[in-house]
């Protein structure tokens, strides 16, 4: 069992919206010492966003940079979607300010949209 079968399981419970079943099987990951890469933090935040549940994004994002894991484009606009469907507009603009700050990324319309819907 590897990253890439392990993803497409997080991937699953992310379509059904089972933040739980996405952390569990986070958790068993690490216990295992799978490696997660961009790909799986992007669908387990997608999970988060999803969900409702950004109040657990922070730690995933914590946990991507302990580990190497550089953020991309998806990664930001996953963020700003899940802060923008709770209803934190605020935290979306500040996301976009720090990603547009890094200089690595330039806001999207995908992005825009997310904030204005």
């Amino acid at each position: 069992i590897n990253t890439v079968i392990y993803s497409t399981v997080l991937k699953g419970f992310a379509v059904m919206k089972c933040v739980n079943k996405v952390f569990q099987v986070y958790e068993e990951m690490r216990a295992i010492g799978i490696s997660c890469n961009t790909i799986t933090y992007n669908t387990m935040l997608d999970a988060c966003a999803k969900s409702c549940a950004m109040g657990r994004a922070s730690k995933l994002l914590e946990d991507m940079a302990e580990s190497c894991v550089e953020p991309d484009i998806i990664t930001y606009s996953t963020i700003i979607k899940g802060y923008c469907v709770e209803g934190d507009v605020d935290r979306a603009f500040h996301v976009l300010a720090e990603m547009k700050k890094d200089g690595k990324f330039q806001p999207d319309e995908i992005m825009y949209n997310s904030i204005l819907d």
